[in-house]
């Protein structure tokens, strides 16, 4: 009984978070079912979607860098600055919204949405 009241009060969080595990592939919203409610598996899974979220990121860079012109990449790179503080401070906003280890969880996985979300940016930022 006890067990089934601490997952019914972890599901009630989860509904309450802003979308852990938004945009996260399949295989990662299903690490996030199997983690039981267990911050710690919890916090695992979104970062791993961080990081892969980051890693494409990085990647996505390295496609369009060569494609700009010198002028432009000046442009991205400042813009990638501002971004990256953008991040941070919204994220770490967002954590301190959250109590006790909780708000790690948070933390990173908006910085997975956040992530996820330059990333598409990047992906259809194409110079003509």
């Amino acid at each position: 009984m006890n067990r089934l009241l601490i997952s019914f009060s972890f599901l009630i969080l989860l509904l309450g978070q802003p979308a852990i595990g938004q945009g996260a592939s399949e295989e990662e919203r299903n690490c996030i079912d199997r983690s039981g409610g267990v911050t710690s598996e919890v916090l695992k899974c979104v970062t791993l979607s961080y990081q892969t979220a980051d890693a494409s990121l990085n990647k996505a860079w390295l496609e369009l860098s060569p494609k700009l012109d010198s002028f432009q990449k000046k442009a991205f790179r400042e813009a990638q600055r501002d971004w990256i503080s953008f991040r941070d401070t919204t994220c770490a906003a967002e954590a301190v919204l959250q109590t006790g280890s909780f708000a790690s969880v948070a933390l990173i996985d908006c910085k997975a949405r956040l992530t996820s979300e330059r990333l598409r940016w990047f992906e259809s930022a194409q110079p003509g």
